[in-house]
């Protein structure tokens, strides 16, 4: 059942720029091409689309805690990491790896893999 797959999240805005009613964000279930066959009319009649990563390097910075910090794991990426490291952002979005489903958990006790794309 593609209920059973990881989630994710990908995000489109920087967070410490843009305001949060104006981020674009993609919930996503992760899986893989023999489960539905990648069938786009099959996915439509569920309000579902195909969506792909690319593969690539990424920077990657765990989240435990709360919605409410997320931006402060963000910043610590951001704004300490990459303005030091030599490697720049690409146009490619983030990736929020939930480890856990997040409607299972509660909202404070969140456990998140955030993943930067870098070149």
């Amino acid at each position: 059942s593609i209920a059973t797959g990881s989630c994710i999240g990908l995000v489109y805005d920087d967070p410490r720029f843009t305001p949060p009613e104006q981020i674009r964000y993609d919930c996503c279930i992760v899986i893989d091409d023999t489960e539905l066959g990648i069938d786009t009319a099959r996915l439509a009649r569920r309000n579902l689309r195909e969506l792909r990563t690319r593969p690539g390097r990424y920077v990657c910075q765990p989240h435990r805690g709360g919605y409410v910090d997320v931006g402060k794991s963000y910043s610590r990426l951001l704004d300490h990491w990459i303005a030091t490291s030599g490697y720049s952002l690409t146009d490619d979005p983030a990736i929020e790896w939930y480890e856990a489903v997040p409607a299972k958990n509660p909202g404070d006790a969140l456990e998140i893999l955030l993943m930067l794309p870098v070149r």
